[in-house]
């Protein structure tokens, strides 16, 4: 083999000659041309030759095969191509180093800046595979004009610009594992940062987007993605934080594994999923079923269309519905979640006072219908006020009680304290009747009690009134609670009325008596004329005793005159 290498160093003509035993190549040329083609801009360098046979004689109008590779020194190829090439009538062909078809490496990933490389050539004069080497020639100067031209883009205190056409270009290849700087014109997109995925193949990048981080996709047009492994899939889409995930369009989620899964929605925190459209779900393990709903706090859930929800483990279920607070009683079952669901029975505001996911209770909650329901057990108020205990209310310079309106939405009544020691009513401008804090109650008029003949039914007429009042016994007393009225009493003993009359004496839950001293009148009436009769009877013996008096006394005094005539006649 003879080879003779004469050439220039620069951007000039390379010449040399190389005689092999099959065949030799004439180089004629190996300069950088920066080709611009239709569908963007790609630098390569033009190789040039002359293919002649084993007789010296130029290869004319001949189709043949080259494989070029492009190798440091003494190193394997980092790049290798091949291409198919037509001579002309001189036996002169003209390839494009770095845009044949690909066999191994990448033409991009080629550090010019770093050592030295070689050209080496592989030729089958008769277009085939059955390759010759031709030896390698150092690449002195052309493709290092590429670094310069490169590095003359980027220069410290001064802009980076690099250009593009969009939707013109080859396709990005497979990116292996590594730190990555990417602008890819054809998409318009841009990559930085680590990738250990496929997230930066040409597939998973969306037109106009940008992914930063580790194993960032953003793979929807307009998408963003930032952080650790986040995805932002949906078109307009925004994922930031750590393996957060936009998957609809105009989404957004950001923190740590949230969620935003329709179109518009808002997930943001920490495991939080905003599942309807246009919803938002903020916290941590909150989650926003409904459309237009929103889910703030921890554990809560905002189920209903338009609903929402904040605090620890609050549910709103209903369309427009709130609920506050923690853990809320979840036992409503409203028809669904739509505004064509609602129903009058549906809890539109709740406020939640439970400690926990087995104790859940509610402090306050409102029907559709504006019933509301205070304590833990009005959850479904059958009024416009139901409250499951006793309420208050404090005095505020006036006595504390409640105003009752008229006809005429008038306060016209009051119920409440008169004053420190006594509660009652005021009706018609006065107090009327009221109960003091001994027990003692005073009424301002009298006390009626309803007793129409039409109200009452299967009628018996007191029998032995005299006799069972007579078994009574009537008592002076005090009371031992302090608490009441510790003057001197007056009454009778329960133990002992019930005896004689059961239906006066009541037994209430503690076991205490009370007595109906009303319903002992009566028995009072009833004896009263028991005694009238008699009283009737003695005067009627009485009046005969009477009688018979009279007329022995008239028998005494015809006796005695009798007597002294007798006498004289003897």
């Amino acid at each position: 083999m003879y080879v003779r290498r004469p050439f220039y160093v620069g951007k000039v003509l390379i010449l040399t000659d190389i005689f092999m035993k099959s065949f030799f190549i004439f180089i004629l040329a190996c300069c950088i041309s920066f080709l611009t083609k239709a569908q963007g801009t790609r630098d390569f360098f033009s190789f040039q030759g002359i293919a002649r046979d084993v007789d010296g004689k130029p290869a004319a109008n001949k189709s043949i095969s080259l494989r070029l590779g492009i190798h440091p020194m003494l190193n394997p190829n980092v790049f290798t191509e091949e291409h198919k090439a037509i001579t002309n009538a001189q036996g002169v062909f003209t390839v494009l180093v770095g845009g044949g078809t690909l066999v191994g490496g990448y033409y991009s990933n080629i550090d010019w800046a770093n050592g030295y490389y070689f050209l080496h050539v592989e030729m089958d004069i008769n277009g085939g595979s059955n390759y010759v080497s031709l030896g390698s020639t150092q690449l002195v100067s052309v493709p290092y004009a590429l670094h310069a031209k490169q590095a003359e883009r980027w220069k410290n205190n001064e802009p980076v610009i690099q250009t593009g056409f969009f939707e013109f270009g080859e396709p990005i290849s497979d990116q292996p594992a590594g730190t990555r700087l990417i602008w890819y014109p054809k998409k318009a997109a841009f990559r930085a940062g680590y990738i250990n995925s496929d997230a930066w193949n040409n597939n998973n990048i969306g037109p106009h987007t940008a992914a930063f981080g580790f194993d960032t996709k953003a793979s929807g047009t307009y998408a963003f993605a930032m952080g650790n492994a986040t995805a932002a899939l949906g078109t307009g889409s925004i994922a930031s934080g750590d393996r957060s995930v936009a998957s609809a369009n105009y989404s957004t989620a950001f923190g740590s594994e949230t969620k935003a899964q329709s179109a518009y929605a808002t997930s943001l925190g920490r495991e939080t999923v905003a599942k309807g459209i246009a919803s938002t779900a903020i916290g941590i393990q909150s989650t926003a079923h409904g459309v237009g709903s929103m889910s703030t706090g921890y554990l809560s859930s905002a189920e209903g269309n338009m609903s929402f929800t904040t605090g620890e483990g609050t549910y709103a279920k209903a369309f427009a519905s709130a609920t506050f607070g923690a853990y809320n009683n979840v036992q409503d079952n409203p028809s669904g979640p739509a505004i064509s669901d609602k129903k009058s029975s549906d809890r539109i505001f709740q406020i939640g006072n439970g400690s926990g996911p087995t104790d859940l209770s509610n402090a306050f909650t409102m029907l559709r219908n504006g019933n509301i329901g205070l304590g833990k057990n009005a959850l479904l108020p059958d009024f416009i006020l139901d409250i499951d205990g006793r309420p208050r209310i404090r005095h505020n310079g006036e006595t504390a009680g409640i105003y009752f309106n008229n006809t005429q939405n008038q306060p016209n009544a009051f119920v409440g304290m008169k004053n420190n020691d006594e509660v009652g009513f005021y009706i018609g401008n006065a107090w009327r009747f009221w109960v003091d804090n001994i027990g003692n109650a005073m009424v301002a008029s009298g006390v009626l009690q309803s007793s129409d003949q039409r109200l009452k039914r299967n009628f018996q007429v007191l029998t032995s009134s005299l006799a069972n009042i007579s078994n009574l016994k009537g008592y002076h007393y005090f009371w031992k609670d302090e608490h009441l009225d510790q003057g001197l009493q007056t009454g009778v003993i329960a133990q002992e009325v019930e005896k004689i009359f059961p239906e006066l004496v009541k037994t209430d839950a503690s076991g205490l008596k009370s007595v109906n001293y009303t319903g002992l009148i009566p028995h009072l009436i009833e004896a009263v004329k028991e005694l009238n009769a008699k009283n009737q009877e003695l005067e009627q013996a009485l009046s005969r005793l009477n009688t018979l008096e009279a007329s022995v006394n008239q028998l005494l005094k015809r006796e005695q005159l009798i007597t002294p005539a007798s006498k004289k006649a003897r």
